[in-house]
């Protein structure tokens, strides 16, 4: 660029000021530079949150007991519809759990999906049946 300054008698900014936007780089574009308008953007719109949770998921094969339950994360879950209807499976039935990224947990059998609700585990007494029985102290 100094040469070519030299070359033109340039010797002040402002003149070399002046030059470059009304000589070099009109030059320089019309030589190397691109029409910006020819070309797409290449950023895409960013995904909606919903896609977003659903993308950034953890996936978790499982399989149906006899109680059409699975176990996950030291908890037992059943599938149930949109209307809370518990949704029966075989036993051995494969499924895959989605933990999506704000927590909510699904699972999906044969392209449909399902939610998990928990149930509790089994318990030593029926708390409708068994009837708590008193412990009495031994004197000796």
């Amino acid at each position: 660029m100094k040469p070519e300054l030299k070359l033109h008698n340039i010797t002040t900014i402002e003149d070399a000021n002046k030059y470059l936007r009304d000589v070099f780089v009109p030059k320089f574009n019309n030589k190397l530079g691109h029409d910006i308008h020819r070309f797409k953007l290449a950023f895409a719109d960013s995904p909606d949150d919903e896609t977003i949770n659903y993308t950034l998921a953890v996936l978790s094969p499982r399989t149906f007991d006899s109680g059409s339950a699975i176990s996950y994360k030291n908890h037992y879950y059943q599938a149930t519809d949109a209307s809370n209807k518990l949704i029966c499976f075989a036993k051995g039935t494969k499924c895959l759990v989605i933990q999506a990224l704000d927590g909510q947990l699904l699972v999906t059998v044969d392209e449909k999906v399902y939610a998990l609700t928990e149930i509790p585990k089994n318990a030593k007494v029926s708390p409708d049946i068994d009837f708590e029985t008193e412990k009495i102290p031994h004197n000796r």
